[in-house]
C-alpha cells in the first residue's frame, strides 16, 4: 500500500487503513502526518507537519531520549567545485510504502528534490525485524544523470541529541575528554576565544570511574565538552541506555555531550551513479552499563564476524575492513557457520581479564553453564603470550575443564584438561587469534 501526501485528509485516511490492514506492528499512524515506527523496545516517531521530516521521539525501554529535534539526514556533495549540503528542507515527500523482506519490514519514504539543476530522487528507509532490541535507518540515492560531475562525500544519517541523563560510555582505561567539533551541517562557526579557555579547563579535568571497566562523566561535569563514546549512552539513576553503530565499511559513529550522536556513511563516490548507505543502527538496553556492552557485543556477533569488525572487549572503535578479498571472504563464510552452529554461546559475552603488562592482547568470553569459548586476539604485529585465568567472576568457570582448540573453525584439536584454579599459558602469532573451547564435545 503506498501512501500519496495529496492532502491531509487523503494522508489520514490511507494511515488509517494501513492500521486497520494489520501492518501497524511495524508502523502506527500517530497523525496525519506523523508515524511511528516500533520495535520491541525501541521506537522511533517521525512527523512531516509544519515543516521538514524530522524526528521527534526515540524512546527505549518506555524512557523517551531525545532532547529537542535532530536533523534526519544530510548529504554532503561536491557540486560544480562547491560544497553543497542537503536536508530534508530541500525534498518533497512523494510515497510513504510499507515493505516486507522475509522477517524484516520497511517503512520506506520517497523523496525528490527541489532543486531543478539536481533532481535527485531518494529513499529514506526505516528497518524493523520484531524480536530485535534495535531500529535501523538507510538512505538510497537513486542513479541520476543530471548529477554528472557531482562527487557525494558523506552521508549524515543520525544527527541528534539526548537527554542531559544519558551520557557517554568509554572504556575506563583509555578515557579522554574531546573538544567540539565543527557541527555537519551547512554552516559552522569557528571557536572563540573564551571557548578554547573552556577546552582546555575541561581537558584537565578527570572523568568519574563507576564501574571496573567504564566511566561517564558526572552531572556536575557537563560543560558542552565531556567524553566521546563510540559505541553507547547510559543512564545511571533509570539503568537504560542505546547503542549505536553504522554497518558500513566506511560508516563512523560517536556521541559526544557537545555535538550529540552523529552516524554517518563517509563514502566518496559519483552522485551519478547513485549510493546506498550503510544502516544506523540505535538498540535499546536496560540493567547495567555491562548490559549495555554485552546488547552492543551480541549485535555484532549476529551480524558481523571478527576481522570484520575489532572484535574485543569493551572497544573504543570500529576498525572495519575496506578492500575484502576471497581470502575472506571465504573465511567469513566458515566463520559464520561456526558461529550459527554454537549459536546459544554467542548470545552471551563475558569480560576475559589480561595482565596489563601483556600489550595488544584483547578477548572475550562466551560461556554459559561452564560451557563455551574463549577467543583471544593478538592485534600486534609481534608475536605474544598470555597467562590464561578461567576462574574470573565473570565466566564462573568451575571444577575440570575439557580444553580443546578450534581455531580452524571447522574442526577441534584437544588441549587436554586443567582445573578452573588454574592458568593456562597461550602463544599468540601476530596478527591472530585462538579460539579455545571449554567443555564442548
Amino acid at each position: 500500500m503506498k501512501l500519496t501526501t495529496l492532502s491531509n485528509t487523503t494522508l489520514r485516511l490511507c494511515l488509517s487503513l494501513l492500521v486497520l490492514s494489520g501492518l501497524a506492528a511495524v508502523a502506527e499512524a500517530a497523525g496525519s502526518q506523523e508515524l511511528t515506527i516500533k520495535s520491541t523496545v525501541v521506537s522511533r516517531t517521525i512527523s512531516w507537519f509544519a515543516g521538514p521530516l524530522r524526528t521527534t521521539n526515540i524512546e527505549a525501554n518506555g524512557v523517551r531520549m531525545l532532547d529537542g529535534v535532530g536533523v534526519e539526514f544530510l548529504i554532503d556533495l561536491d557540486y560544480k567545485g562547491e560544497p553543497l549540503t542537503l536536508s530534508p528542507g530541500d525534498f518533497e515527500i512523494r510515497n510513504i510504502d510499507t515493505i516486507k523482506i522475509g522477517q524484516e519490514s520497511q517503512v520506506v519514504i520517497d523523496l525528490h528534490c527541489l532543486k531543478k539543476d539536481l533532481p535527485l530522487h531518494v529513499y529514506l528507509k526505516y528497518h524493523y525485524v520484531p524480536g530485535m532490541p534495535y531500529l535501523q535507518k538507510s538512505l538510497k540515492i537513486a542513479p541520476c544523470k543530471e548529477a554528472a560531475g557531482t562527487m557525494l562525500k558523506r552521508v549524515t544519517l543520525e544527527y541528534c541529541k539526548f537527554k542531559s541523563e544519558f551520557l557517554p560510555v568509554v572504556q575506563s582505561g583509555s578515557a579522554q575528554t574531546q573538544g567540539p567539533r565543527s557541527d555537519p551541517g551547512k554552516q559552522s562557526e569557528p571557536p572563540s576565544r573564551q571557548s578554547d579557555v573552556d577546552e582546555q579547563s575541561e581537558t584537565n579535568k578527570q572523568p568519574d570511574i563507576l564501574s571496573n571497566h567504564f566511566v561517564i562523566m558526572s552531572e556536575a561535569k557537563k560543560l558542552g565538552l565531556g567524553l566521546r563514546s563510540e559505541f553507547g549512552v547510559f543512564d545511571t539513576k533509570s539503568n537504560k541506555g542505546a547503542f549505536f553503530f553504522v554497518t558500513s565499511a566506511t560508516g563512523a559513529e560517536s556521541y559526544d555531550l557537545g555535538r550529540g550522536l552523529v552516524m554517518t556513511d563517509n563514502a566518496s563516490v559519483p552522485l551519478e551513479q547513485g549510493f546506498e548507505t550503510g544502516r544506523a543502527t540505535i538498540g535499546a538496553v536496560a540493567g547495567s552499563m555491562d548490559d549495555l556492552y554485552k546488547q552492543f557485543r551480541r549485535f555484532l556477533w549476529r551480524n558481523y564476524p571478527p576481522y570484520t569488525v575489532c572484535d574485543h572487549p569493551y572497544l573504543q572503535g570500529i576498525q572495519r575492513i575496506t578492500n575484502p578479498d576471497e581470502k575472506l571472504g571465504a573465511y567469513l563464510n566458515r566463520f559464520f557457520k561456526f558461529r550459527n552452529r554454537f549459536e546459544q554461546y554467542f548470545e552471551v559475552c563475558q569480560r576475559v581479564p589480561i595482565d596489563p603488562s601483556t600489550k595488544d592482547v584483547v578477548g572475550e568470553g562466551h560461556i554459559v553453564d561452564n560451557k563455551g569459548f574463549i577467543i583471544l586476539f593478538n592485534i600486534s604485529e609481534e608475536p605474544r603470550k598470555v597467562r590464561l585465568a578461567f576462574d574470573d567472576a565473570a565466566m564462573n568457570l568451575k571444577g575440570n575443564l575439557r580444553l580443546s582448540d578450534w581455531t580452524q573453525l571447522d574442526f577441534r584439536t584437544d588441549m587436554g584438561n586443567v582445573e578452573s584454579s588454574e592458568k593456562l599459558e597461550v602463544e599468540l602469532a601476530p596478527l591472530s587469534e585462538k579460539i579455545i573451547g571449554i567443555n564442548i564435545e
